[in-house]
């Protein structure tokens, strides 16, 4: 049996999971999987998810497997394995926790998580549990942290500007070309058959946006007709700016759990700056359809995803308040922290002049005291609410501000005369302003 702790190499993503991308159908065992040609003719695989007959599958990943088996470093995994040198938790060290010595205790965690899980001494068993979806780059949104590659609505920005070309492809401009030619739907969801998918535990679905794709509803549908939504744990991403297909209303109450993610960056304005093309009124009203839709149903439940970017970092307290605010207790009441927090902040590395910790010194500890005079406020109006420190505890409203503090004082190079070319960039293609929007960030930059 392995032992994780003598060997280091060992990932379950390798041998229980899978990202589908929407490009050309290529499978990589999961998001920081960086491939090139390192293993000479064994082509990197497409459209074969066969990992539990390896004389079928791709010789790539038998080879990589072996590796990881025999304590080598892969050098696909050079992102986790630099993050671990630096006594940074991995993606790797963290699925590692899920897999337990006994049926007793993995009893106890299987239905807790969203990744892979298991019985160490099966962990070197390939077989498909863990799938992660892109549905494609089709999206009606074009917003400010993402680009072309993940968006279609990005491509009527750059037909507009050379600068914004150079800016996502610099002197690659085939790139660009490539992506227009390609189907903008992950088409290749609807081919997956039931042998490929039938051990499958957990799928979690990303974008473009996945409820405008008719591909991913047919794979819901499929696995639906196959009988093993039954045993799925759903996740899936949405940007809730429109109304999903009436059909997700008979589908998604039939796997076993559902995660429905809705992506929110901000409040009025700042959503609609942020996530450019979606109406604040509407993300309202349909926020509201999810909600209804989970408190009908007691195998649904809803999260918030917050994107933290230099753009809406001084805003955090009034998105928090909204939240608290807008959803009903009822809906809050019935979030299990055991199964994940309610609200998830994700602050943005890349592009690199969005990351709030690439700031100069003075404009960090500006940032921090706004900040913090914006969490104390917020904790006054939640009280005011009827939310008790009991209530913030299990909502992790404090581990929300400490993580961001922490980030914020983090290492960085000083990016701001970046972000400011780049923000009038694309306000000059988008006739915006962000400095009317965003005043309380540039009141700190300008100080």
């Amino acid at each position: 049996m392995i032992d994780p702790e003598k060997n280091k190499a060992i990932c379950p993503y390798l041998f229980k999971g899978a990202l589908l991308e929407h490009s050309q159908g290529n499978i990589r065992p999961c998001c920081r999987w960086e491939t090139d040609d390192v293993r000479g003719d064994n082509v990197w695989p497409k459209k074969n998810f066969l990992i539990n007959k390896d004389e079928k599958y791709n010789s790539y990943f038998t080879e990589a497997r072996q590796q990881m088996i025999d304590g080598k470093p892969v050098y696909e995994c050079r992102g986790c394995i630099t993050q671990e040198k630096h006594g940074i938790e991995s993606m790797r060290t963290n699925a590692l926790k899920n897999f337990v010595n006994d049926n007793e205790s993995l009893i106890k965690i299987e239905d807790l998580y969203r990744k892979p899980t298991g019985l160490l001494k099966e962990i070197t068993v390939p077989k498909l549990e863990y799938l992660e979806i892109e549905s494609g780059r089709y999206c009606n949104l074009k917003c400010r942290s993402c680009g072309p590659e993940l968006s279609t609505s990005w491509d009527e920005d750059l037909k507009l500007s050379k600068d914004l070309q150079n800016h996502f492809f610099g002197n690659e401009p085939i790139k660009w070309k490539n992506l227009l030619d390609e189907k903008s739907i992950n088409q290749y969801l609807e081919s997956i058959e039931y042998d490929t998918i039938k051990d499958l535990k957990t799928v979690k679905i990303t974008g473009g946006e996945p409820f405008l794709s008719d591909s991913v509803l047919k794979f819901l549908n499929n696995l639906v007709d196959f009988d093993i939504a039954k045993n799925i744990i759903l996740e899936v991403f949405t940007n809730c700016s429109f109304f999903p297909k009436e059909k997700y209303r008979e589908i998604l109450p039939k796997f076993k759990r559902v995660h429905i993610i809705l992506s929110l960056d901000g409040v009025g304005e700042h959503m609609e700056f942020l996530r450019k093309k979606s109406k604040w009124k509407v993300v309202e009203k349909v926020s509201k359809y999810w909600e209804g839709l989970s408190l009908s149903n007691k195998n649904i439940y809803l999260e918030i995803n917050h994107t933290i970017t230099l753009y809406n970092v001084l805003y955090i307290g009034e998105f928090l308040f909204w939240i608290f605010k807008h959803f009903s207790r009822e809906l809050l009441e019935k979030h299990r922290p055991e199964l994940g927090g309610f609200i998830k902040s994700t602050e943005v590395w890349n592009p690199s002049y969005l990351c709030v910790n690439n700031t100069s010194d003075i404009i960090k500890e500006k940032m921090l005291s706004s900040i913090k005079s914006d969490q104390i406020l917020l904790e006054e109006k939640l009280l005011k609410l009827g939310y008790d420190e009991e209530f913030l505890l299990r909502f992790h409203i404090k581990t929300v501000f400490i993580e961001l503090y922490d980030f914020i004082n983090g290492a960085g190079k000083d990016k701001v005369k970046t972000f400011i070319e780049k923000a009038n960039m694309f306000d000059s293609v988008r006739k915006e302003n962000w400095k009317e929007t965003f005043p309380k960030l540039v009141k700190i930059l300008n100080d």
